[in-house]
């Protein structure tokens, strides 16, 4: 056999190899497994990722009682060791992050505030209190969720009433800029336009999603879901679909982020909760509260991919698409506070 023939067939052969390697390498990618978990202690809630430190920040909210008080921890994005933990005089439930002045912006939902703290150092640059007088029995809306518009240096924070609102904060100043009223019946999940002129909050009260211009504060739109329990609303930019977790009928709806229209929905798990994507990967992870366990679904096919157990009442889940991880926290029940599978977090990789 000449030398040409045998160097073409250690070319064909390196060929079959790499391309197995590389079946083997997306086969591998497309099973997301539970990597780590560490248990934190305290009552948590939201989680987001700082794609500059490699880490993730956790909101406790600390016990019950008139003494206890919350905590940020920041844990290492790979091995879940804790870097740092900032206390707070008040509880943590709420997050949202901005990455360009490495600003945290946290939600006290039973304090009726958002706060705002230095990242890095844990130094609380201000509060601003949410509270409204009402009349009668009727409550201050709670504050739920915020989501922030860093280039206009906003933060949108849902405050569930009936009617609710939508409050608008300088996120430098920690001043209120304004009052979206009538939202709608108790708004709770929060997600916003690319061009930062819409925002779109699933309403709890009547399992719809209200469309709201940022300009004008008015509701430009009602869209119906589907499901029941209406809770968290996720934007996936790709394909202009609103993502919305249905905690009351284990479901997950995918409409059209422009008309509303209904286009698939999807079987998640019981109490499904928290939804992210990974735009990377192709992945949406569901947290399925009542369940125990996170949904890997197909962001296009929608097909359910994996089922993990990560904890007792995963909660919040947070993504970054360049190292394809995702975090959940793992929330205690009030009955076994000290469950060990309880008010942890876990790593999917």
């Amino acid at each position: 056999m000449n030398s040409g023939r045998l160097f073409r067939r250690s070319l064909l052969a390196a060929g079959v190899s790499l391309a197995l390697l590389a079946g083997n390498v997306q086969a591998e990618q497309s099973a997301p497994s539970v990597a780590e978990s560490a248990q934190l202690g305290g009552s948590l809630y939201e989680i987001v990722f700082d794609a500059d430190d490699n880490r993730v920040l956790v909101a406790d909210a600390g016990g019950r009682g008139d003494g206890a008080h919350g905590n940020i921890f920041s844990l290492d994005g790979q091995t879940l060791e804790i870097k740092d933990t900032f206390p707070l005089d008040d509880k943590a439930f709420g997050l949202a992050f901005n990455a360009q002045n490495d600003r945290l912006y946290i939600v006290d939902t039973r304090g009726l505030a958002l706060v705002a703290m230095d990242a890095n150092s844990g130094e609380v640059l201000g509060t601003l209190s949410l509270e409204r007088e009402t009349e009668g029995d009727a409550r201050s809306p709670q504050p739920r969720l915020a989501a922030v518009d860093a280039e206009r240096s906003r933060v949108y924070v849902t405050g569930v009433s009936d009617p609710g609102v939508i409050w608008v904060v300088d996120g430098a100043q920690m001043t209120l800029l304004d009052t979206f009223e009538n939202v709608g019946p108790r708004p709770t999940g929060l997600a916003l336009s690319d061009d930062g002129q819409r925002l779109y909050t699933t309403l709890l009260g009547n399992d719809h999603v209200a469309v709201v211009d940022t300009d004008s504060g008015e509701v430009i739109d009602t869209f119906e879901t589907g499901v029941e329990g209406a809770i968290n609303v996720r934007l996936d930019r790709q394909r202009n679909r609103l993502l919305v977790t249905g905690q009351g009928s284990a479901q997950l709806a995918v409409l059209d982020a422009d008309s509303g229209e209904l286009l698939e929905m999807v079987a998640a798990g019981d109490g499904a909760l928290d939804v992210a994507i990974d735009p990377q990967a192709d992945l949406l992870y569901v947290t399925n509260r009542n369940a125990g366990t996170v949904s890997v679904i197909d962001a296009e096919s929608y097909e359910t991919l994996e089922t993990l157990a990560t904890g007792l009442h995963p909660n919040s889940v947070a993504v970054d698409p360049e190292s394809r991880r995702a975090w959940v926290t793992n929330k205690a029940s009030r009955d076994n506070p000290d469950a060990e599978n309880g008010n942890t977090v876990t790593l999917i990789r």
